[in-house]
């Protein structure tokens, strides 16, 4: 079962959920564990791979081996 991440817009704290796809189409009742509230915003999170070629100046302008 995949987890999704969420942040809190009020105190900033995160929220881990864990739930199938057809849950998160259908809608998540979401809110804060630390203050309650329900102003929460879903954490985009990007693969490691693309993350790990842009730190390390791109692909084919590197020193390493990379995906080129």
């Amino acid at each position: 079962m995949p987890a999704y991440e969420f942040i809190c817009n009020y105190c900033g704290n995160k929220v881990e959920v864990f739930a199938t796809a057809s849950q998160k189409e259908k809608g998540l009742d979401l809110y804060c564990e630390n203050c309650g509230s329900p102003d929460v915003k879903k954490i985009i999170r990007m693969p490691m791979p693309f993350l790990r070629g842009i730190s390390s100046g791109g692909c084919c302008g590197s020193n390493s081996s990379g995906c080129c």
